[in-house]
């Protein structure tokens, strides 16, 4: 609807600036609660790291009050040297040593990765190899009938890096995570494994 030539139409009234004010007011002190309650800034955010995805995993609430740098760290593929410690995050108490991750982890991580692409590698030409019918069953949820179309492959090779990537991130997290000493674990990121 055009209103003297234009679609876009002001809006005008106290209430609405009053209201645009407190939203923006609210907004800058949950930003500042943020940066002292986690006291670092973790990087620019990512499409993965905005408002709706972060609610929907519940990840602030699962991990409130635990330390994201060293969570965020957990994950990171080291690219220095692997005779230098990886760096997990500061000591938050000043007599406490920097939390590191051993030069011995970092190369077995590194031998982790590689082996992980092999494997993936090996799933590919397998499933090149593989029926129509088991693609389907493999595809289906449900274990007795099976889908009516195949299990396929990312097609695109910069989507196929990205999962990989991420797989390969997920086992350094959780290889590292393992390899902390249990009490500064479940105190630092709140992470608990059981013996099952």
């Amino acid at each position: 609807v055009k209103k003297n030539g234009s679609t876009i139409r002001p809006v005008a009234g106290r209430g609405v600036s009053e209201h645009i004010q407190g939203v923006q007011q609210q907004e800058s002190e949950r930003a500042e609660r943020q940066e002292q309650t986690y006291g670092t800034n973790m990087a620019t955010p990512t499409l993965a790291g905005t408002r709706p995805w972060m609610e929907r995993t519940r990840w602030e609430i699962t991990y409130q009050g635990f330390r994201p740098d060293i969570l965020w760290n957990l994950t990171e593929m080291s690219r220095t040297s692997l005779w230098v410690n990886h760096v997990l995050g500061p000591s938050s108490n000043p007599t406490d040593p920097e939390r590191e991750s051993p030069q011995s982890d970092k190369a077995r991580i590194a031998l982790l990765t590689v082996s992980t692409d092999h494997m993936l590698d090996r799933c590919e030409e397998t499933m090149h190899h593989t029926c129509r019918t088991i693609l389907c069953w493999l595809r289906s949820t449900k274990s007795q009938t099976c889908y009516p179309k195949e299990f396929t492959l990312v097609v695109l090779n910069s989507s196929k890096k990205k999962y990989r990537r991420l797989l390969k991130r997920f086992l350094a997290f959780i290889f590292r995570a393992y390899r902390m000493p249990v009490d500064v674990r479940r105190r630092l990121v709140g992470i608990r494994f059981k013996k099952e």
